[in-house]
């Protein structure tokens, strides 16, 4: 049970109802990041709006994995009510792309269903985002996955990772090890 006006760790996953892909092309997988970045991003705040009702102040993407079924995000938030406004704003954007993109006859999310799933803490978020990471079948280097923020030092002010990195040490070869090591705990 979610606890509607509490902070903490929460898993969003978006994906078609049926399991049929969500995505079918790197294009749109790159669109997804762009609009991450775009509403995460603290240089693209709005400078009219307070800082507590903007998304890049409540809320730090801890990681994420797109591909073509699924679209999956770990984040930490002050309050329930940003990860669903988060959720749906990804996804209204998504549908709009792809209407935009596609006919609506030969391309229709209408059936593409969101999930939150609120995490007891940091270390079962932890636990998460090796799950997120290996739903990759080349996790070491995927483009459209965070890993290269934990491996490879790769940096954005959208991404803000420090709630995880302090669990293990901050150190990528300790963050390989935990993904060689758990077994695959989900899958594409």
């Amino acid at each position: 049970m979610i606890n509607q006006n509490k902070y903490g760790y929460y898993s969003i996953t978006l994906r078609k109802a049926n399991d049929t892909p969500l995505l079918r092309s790197n294009d749109e997988r790159a669109f997804v990041i762009a609009q991450l970045q775009d509403m995460l991003s603290h240089r693209l705040a709005i400078q009219e709006l307070p800082d507590y009702t903007q998304f890049a102040s409540c809320i730090d993407l801890l990681c994420f994995m797109i591909n073509r079924r699924s679209i999956n995000l770990l984040i930490f938030a002050i309050d329930h009510t940003f990860v669903t406004l988060l959720a749906e704003k990804l996804k209204d954007r998504l549908v709009a792309q792809q209407t935009e993109q596609f006919s609506p006859v030969m391309h229709t999310n209408a059936n593409l269903s969101v999930s939150i799933r609120q995490l007891a803490g940091p270390h079962t978020a932890l636990t998460e985002s090796i799950r997120i990471h290996q739903l990759s079948t080349d996790w070491e280097y995927d483009r459209y996955s965070s890993i290269g923020f934990y491996l490879h030092d790769r940096r954005g002010d959208w991404m803000r990772i420090w709630r995880l990195t302090k669990l293990y040490d901050n150190d990528p070869a300790n963050y390989r090890s935990m993904l060689i090591t758990t077994p695959v705990l989900g899958s594409c």
